[in-house]
């Protein structure tokens, strides 16, 4: 069977997983259909690109509620993501993180005076259940060789708030092993988001917040001149400093409950 032959079969399960009736602009009422996928899996990055924007729009609107077709093109989003083929796959999970914190914060977010009682974000209900289902999906993304995706895949994923209590465990095993201090940073982040949702493993994670507040010490500098060997051992020695995000994390997490 040919990689084209196999592509098209694969989108095509894809789109019947959809109730394509439920994915409408939410602003003109433009009903989209499965050619959304042949976009989101263009070659050209330009094209890709624009379905993504056009799927974000739709399920997202103007960032302040999650709407009727985000559940139902959701699978397609974690697809596409897992999907090395995919040219954007960076920007869709910014799409799926984006919807997910949408999804969390709306419900509880303050409108502005003159719109209370007469409007304010919502969320559909199937989105939640839709999310939960599709989480799982976005953990292989958290081994790729791609530092860029696996920082979107931790931004990702710290919107599960259904999975915060196993996500903790597998963030802070990461951190351990991160020589990236970027993506470290995003896992501090992402460990006070999912504290905020925890409970089980709550304590555990805002105890280790509060350890990153301080510098993990790594010894004196080796001099490099006199002994190679030591300055390089020391210097690939994991020693992040996050003492900022690690804040701003605990803080946002404590936030949620009175403490």
């Amino acid at each position: 069977m040919s990689v084209e032959r196999t592509k098209a079969q694969r989108l095509a399960r894809l789109a019947a997983q959809v109730d394509w009736s439920k994915v409408i602009d939410p602003y003109t009422g433009e009903r989209l259909g499965p050619e959304l996928l042949t976009g989101l899996w263009a070659a050209d990055r330009l094209t890709a690109g624009r379905t993504c924007e056009i799927l974000h729009y739709t399920a997202n609107g103007d960032g302040s509620s999650v709407g009727i077709p985000a559940a139902e093109i959701l699978p397609i989003l974690v697809g596409a993501a897992r999907d090395p083929d995919v040219t954007v796959r960076f920007d869709i999970l910014r799409t799926i993180t984006d919807i997910a914190d949408t999804g969390n914060t709306a419900p509880t977010a303050k409108v502005a005076p003159i719109l209370e009682g007469r409007w304010r974000p919502t969320v559909d209900p199937a989105w939640p259940p839709a999310w939960e289902r599709a989480a799982d999906g976005l953990l292989p993304l958290l081994d790729d060789d791609d530092s860029l995706l696996r920082i979107a895949a931790v931004d990702a994923l710290a919107q599960s708030a259904a999975h915060a209590d196993s996500l903790i465990p597998r963030f802070l095993t990461l951190f351990v092993n991160e020589p990236d201090l970027w993506l470290a940073e995003r896992l501090v982040r992402g460990v006070g988001e999912l504290a905020r949702h925890a409970t089980q493993r709550r304590e555990e994670a805002l105890a280790w917040l509060r350890l990153r507040l301080t510098v993990v010490e790594t010894g004196a500098e080796p001099d490099l001149e006199e002994d190679p060997d030591a300055w390089f051992a020391w210097f690939e020695e994991i020693h992040h400093d996050v003492r900022l995000p690690a804040a701003e994390a605990l803080s946002r997490a404590l936030a949620q409950w009175p403490e």
